[in-house]
């Protein structure tokens, strides 16, 4: 079955509170109006960690959706199968401060004029499909301190510009590797690129910006 949103007369934000649920359809956000929903928070499991598996895509098409809305601590596990396709609107894997835990990314990541947020830099998005990814981000905006990983030997390819941005943002190369080419870069602003070896690695170049160069600097 899929989950379908639409409402446009949502008038305040709106809980889930989803523990243990496994989607085996879609997720079909097509009006939130201007308040969110939000699979879960640390009450649907009376504080215990959650476990949320989606079978099938993620798609975005108008309004707000994450994982989180909660301030309160929470541990969350959540395995999303499917594609995460946004078109316009909001996501991110938290816009509550006290989340932390892993949304798993097993397809592809597409995003174009929409706002990817997070409120916590303790959840992270993780590659972990084990085979090859795609990332296409086109014209996006980037809010608070979004946090990655490449795991499970996964290889990243890079359709477009991945921007970290924030101080709080953090890319960590577990085991795979991140693909990118002149016209789609890792581009660190602000932020760090953790945990890189031989086994796990950005292939291709990428920009970092230096954030002061003086007389004891050599480039």
């Amino acid at each position: 079955y899929n989950v379908i949103i639409n409402c446009a007369s949502l008038s305040s934000n709106l809980n889930l509170a989803w523990s243990g649920n496994t989607i085996y359809g879609d997720i079909n956000v097509l009006n939130t109006a201007s308040s969110r929903y939000y699979m879960t928070s640390p009450t649907a499991n009376a504080g215990n960690p959650i476990t949320i598996t989606v079978m099938g895509n993620i798609n975005i098409t108008n309004g707000t959706f994450s994982i989180n809305g909660s301030g309160s601590i929470g541990q969350y596990t959540v395995d999303i199968y499917g594609n995460i396709n946004v078109t316009a609107g909001n996501f991110g894997p938290s816009r509550g401060s006290g989340a932390s835990g892993v949304v798993n990314l097993h397809g592809d990541f597409n995003v174009a004029n929409a706002t990817l947020q997070s409120s916590s830099a303790n959840i992270r998005m993780a590659f972990v499909k084990g085979g090859t990814q795609q990332v296409t981000l086109t014209n996006v905006t980037l809010s608070g301190g979004l946090c990655w990983e490449v795991a499970n030997n996964t290889t990243v390819n890079l359709n477009s510009n991945f921007v970290l941005n924030n101080s709080a943002s953090v890319l960590t190369l577990t085991s795979g590797k991140l693909v990118t080419s002149p016209t789609a870069l890792l581009v660190v602003t602000t932020g760090a690129v953790t945990g890189a070896s031989s086994a796990c690695f950005v292939e291709g170049p990428m920009t970092y910006n230096f954030p002061t160069v003086g007389p004891a600097s050599k480039l």
